[in-house]
C-alpha cells in the first residue's frame, strides 16, 4: 500500500536462487499487440546479481517458465553479455531494472527494458528493440537475458542501487545508491546528480518507485 505502507502477500512463494543483497525488479503491464487490446505482456522481470534473469505473474506470484521444452518451470537465460558488445565476456552484476512505455495500453515503440550493471558501473538494456526494421538489428527479446551496453552511468552504484522508469510517454528515469539521487539518460546512460534524499541519519534507501501522474 502506497498509503500505509502495509505489505500483502501475494500467492505461495516461487523458488529461485537470487543475490538477496541485489534483486531488481519491474512491471511491465503493456499490451502485446496493437491489434488486440485483450492481450498484454502482464508480468514482472526479475534480474539479480547473480545473472538471475526471470518473469513472475502479477496477479499470483507464480515463476512464468522461460523454457517450455524442458520439464519443470525454467528461469529466463542467464543475464550475459551479448557478442560484439564491448563488455563481451564480462560477468554482469545487474541489481537494477526498469521498463519504458510501462503502461497499460499499446505504445507504437513498445517498451525497452533497461537495467543497472555494477560490475561495469554501465547503464544496460537487457534484449532491444529492432530500431530501424532493416539490416541486422533485429530485435532481442529481454527473455534471452542478452545485455547490450549504453553508456557508463559516472555515479556510483553498488549493491543498493534502485532504478525506475517513470510511467508514460516521458520515460524520465531516476536511480538512487544510498541517498544520492540522480536523473539517467536513457540515451547515453549518463547520470545526473540531483541531490541526496532527507532521511533519519544511518538510513540507507534501498527501493525506488516514480508514482504515476493522475492523468
Amino acid at each position: 500500500s502506497n498509503t500505509s505502507a502495509a505489505a500483502t502477500t501475494v500467492g505461495a512463494p516461487f523458488t529461485a536462487i537470487l543475490e538477496a543483497a541485489s534483486v531488481g525488479f519491474d512491471f511491465n503491464p503493456q499490451v502485446a499487440s496493437a491489434a488486440d487490446a485483450t492481450v498484454r505482456v502482464d508480468r514482472i522481470r526479475v534480474v539479480s546479481g547473480n545473472r538471475t534473469n526471470l518473469r513472475l505473474v502479477p496477479n499470483t506470484g507464480a515463476l512464468v517458465d522461460g523454457d517450455a521444452n524442458t520439464p519443470g518451470s525454467q528461469n529466463d537465460g542467464p543475464l550475459t553479455y551479448a557478442q560484439g558488445d564491448p563488455r563481451f565476456g564480462t560477468a554482469p552484476r545487474v541489481v537494477a531494472a526498469a521498463y519504458t512505455n510501462n503502461v497499460a495500453t499499446a505504445s507504437p515503440s513498445g517498451t525497452i527494458n533497461y537495467g543497472i550493471d555494477i560490475t561495469t558501473g554501465n547503464l544496460v538494456t537487457q534484449g532491444r528493440p529492432d530500431r530501424d526494421g532493416t539490416g541486422p538489428d533485429v530485435a532481442v527479446s529481454p527473455n534471452t537475458g542478452q545485455l547490450f551496453t549504453v553508456g557508463a552511468l559516472g555515479v556510483t552504484v553498488g549493491n543498493r542501487t534502485s532504478f525506475d522508469i517513470g510511467a508514460g510517454s516521458s520515460n524520465n528515469a531516476l536511480i538512487v545508491n544510498n541517498v544520492q539521487l540522480s536523473s539517467v539518460n536513457l540515451s547515453t546512460g549518463r547520470a545526473t546528480v540531483l541531490g541526496n534524499v532527507e532521511v533519519p541519519n544511518g538510513t540507507q534507501l534501498t527501493g525506488l518507485a516514480i508514482v504515476p501522474s493522475a492523468t
